[in-house]
């Protein structure tokens, strides 16, 4: 494998510390560092360079306008400082440091944008961004690459091992245990946010004398463009609440990170008012809702930039908040929480929500907002269905206030409830965000004329043999290494001479109904797809294909001949024997038959000698 390029000095090189830590040397690294600033990578390949823009729009909203004077050294969360290189980029924290090299991106100079900053390569393009507390590199494949192994160096301390789900953890060596730092499983989408993911694709790890590298060797010869790759990893629990702005115009950013208490945000309502009042991130809002809305105004909380092909199983989502009176000699008036919570996409600074996850409801328990003087945590939870988020969607929440029982005062600030965020003591917990798709395992219980049907598990597909009627029944061992398998289904047959009825199967071991074929089948019923979805409503798509496939053709081309000759003086002779060959379910060797024929000796002459297989 080629090594790491030279460091070139520029003005914009890396430091002494950095380099060192490009070429492997020690450096230092905590676990607050994966709090405060996570690191993703993400490939996105497209059909050409010319179509970035339209095709991969996400993109360009993340880096924002272009902006020649923009800084390569950032401040995306307190006491987090991202430098971007030459070689890359450095996130530090606190003395700690974790620099990514993507191998082979070439020299060209960045481009520099609002958010981040990107640069042509021989393949394409790279690009890092550095937004709300994540430090992300992508790169652009313009044309397909084939079968390629991609490289990144991670310059750290921490040993990096791959776990039995596909995830990338690390483990500090000083400390003996398990850093809070970590890189989701491959997955691979479409345009469309659809799983494309290869059956068996995964992230691999070299230690070269010291220097870990992550890789990724893929085939792309099959998959369609666009297609991305990206962990599910900003979705983490608990999503905090921030204060920081998003590419939604009017929200504010839900992360893992923390920072400065921020009290900006407040309502208040009318004297002798009810209703509802929406807490909008840094906003006094004064207006009053008499109902409810049906969807959401776009200035909330939103999961920026957008995750990919996430599902979520069902289970409780808690919702914390932190509010307070800033007038603390008035706390009459009751007032509850209410949560609502879509899915959908941002384009120009707009949501447009694709799906409704927790229509607006009240807290089900009337916790009092304002109880007392004091400034009062209350945490709300509502029971939510599964749901999945696919590529370009994003995670949004709105809150309300609902005033209960009027405020008989004039004084505005003893009406108003400050709603305190970005410190870590408001945020969402929820069940593990899962883009993991179930995987397959085949196999045939024969059932009556096992003589006459084969099942090649390589291929999974099922031979059988018309001149007599039979049946078999289809298992499958799927598993799940995120959420759990929910159910796998086997589709329906209906074919002349050959019948199945599709059954979905809910419970391990999953188990088809039972097919049947007659004499009278002719055809090949073929493909039959054969899907499973987990907990987290991810599908294994594209589902591994049973192949149903008539085999009514003999083995041919066997041979039998005497080695030597033509005069043989010994008593025993040698054979040379060939196989032959099959075009269906391919030989079973273990049947091979030789049987001799022999003949009265007539004027000398030797018995004849032939061999079958059956």
């Amino acid at each position: 494998m080629a090594d790491l390029p030279p460091l070139r000095q520029t003005e914009n090189g890396a430091t002494s510390v950095e380099r060192d830590a490009l070429r492997g040397g020690p450096v230092r690294a905590a676990a607050a560092l994966a709090l405060a600033a996570a690191v993703f990578l993400a490939v996105v390949a497209i059909a050409g360079l010319g179509r970035l823009d339209a095709d991969v729009v996400f993109l360009q909203d993340a880096l924002g306008p272009e902006k020649a004077k923009a800084p390569l050294s950032r401040k995306p969360a307190p006491g987090v400082d991202v430098r971007i290189h030459d070689e890359g980029y450095t996130v530090s924290h606190k003395g700690a440091s974790f620099s990514v090299v993507s191998q082979d991106v070439g020299d060209a100079e960045w481009k520099r944008h609002v958010y981040g900053v990107t640069r042509e390569t021989d393949f394409g393009a790279e690009t890092i961004v550095v937004k709300n507390g994540h430090t992300e590199e992508y790169l652009t494949v313009a044309k397909r690459q084939g079968v390629r192994t991609w490289r990144w160096q991670l310059a750290t301390r921490l040993v990096p091992h791959i776990g039995s789900d596909g995830k990338v953890c690390f483990l500090d060596p000083t400390r003996k245990h398990s850093a809070d730092i970590s890189l989701d499983p491959v997955r691979v989408l479409d345009d469309q946010g659809r799983d494309i993911t290869p059956k068996g694709l995964r992230w691999g790890l070299d230690d070269e004398g010291g220097t870990w590298w992550l890789t990724l060797k893929l085939d792309d010869s099959k998959l369609p463009l666009p297609y991305v790759i990206d962990p599910a990893a900003n979705y983490p629990t608990p999503l905090n609440l921030r204060s920081t702005a998003t590419s939604e115009t009017g929200s504010w950013d839900l992360d893992g990170g923390t920072g400065t208490l921020n009290i900006t945000t407040d309502n208040i309502p009318a004297q002798n008012t009810t209703g509802w009042y929406a807490w909008n991130p840094g906003v006094s809002n004064t207006t009053r809702l008499a109902a409810l809305p049906a969807t959401s105004d776009g200035m909330g909380w939103i999961v920026d930039p957008a995750g990919g092909a996430t599902g979520f199983p069902a289970g409780n989502w808690s919702f914390t908040v932190v509010t307070d009176i800033p007038n603390a000699n008035y706390t009459t008036g009751a007032a509850v929480l209410t949560v609502g919570v879509w899915k959908g996409t941002v384009s120009g600074g707009t949501f447009t929500p694709t799906g409704t996850i927790l229509t607006p409801t009240d807290d089900l328990a009337a916790q009092n907002l304002r109880p007392n003087v004091n400034v009062t945590t209350t945490t709300v939870t509502y029971s939510l269905p599964a749901f999945s988020i696919a590529a370009g969607e994003t995670l949004f929440v709105d809150y309300w206030r609902h005033q209960t029982g009027g405020m008989n005062t004039f004084s505005s600030t003893r009406r108003q409830l400050d709603f305190y965020v970005n410190d870590g003591n408001a945020f969402i917990t929820h069940p593990a965000a899962d883009d993991t798709a179930p995987s397959h395992s085949l196999s045939v219980a024969e059932l009556t004329n096992p003589g006459g049907q084969y099942f090649d598990p390589t291929t999974a597909t099922q031979y059988y043999n018309t001149a007599a009627g039979g049946t078999f029944r289809v298992d499958d061992a799927a598993t799940d290494a995120g959420s759990g398998v929910a159910s796998v289904t086997f589709p329906a047959l209906a074919a002349t001479g050959f019948t199945h009825t599709a059954i979905t199967d809910t419970t391990s071991p999953y188990q088809s109904n039972t097919y049947t074929w007659t004499t009278a089948n002719t055809t090949s019923p073929g493909a039959q797809a054969v899907s499973a979805v987990d907990n987290a409503l991810n599908s294994s798509s594209p589902s591994p294909q049973l192949t149903l496939t008539r085999d009514v053709t003999a083995p041919a081309g066997q041979s039998l001949a005497l080695v030597g000759g033509p005069y043989y003086t010994s008593l025993s002779v040698s054979l040379s024997a060939g196989d032959g060959s099959d075009g269906g379910s391919g030989l079973d060797t273990g049947s091979r038959l030789y049987e001799r024929d022999s003949a009265t000796l007539t004027n000398g002459s030797c018995g004849a000698f032939s061999g079958s297989w059956t």
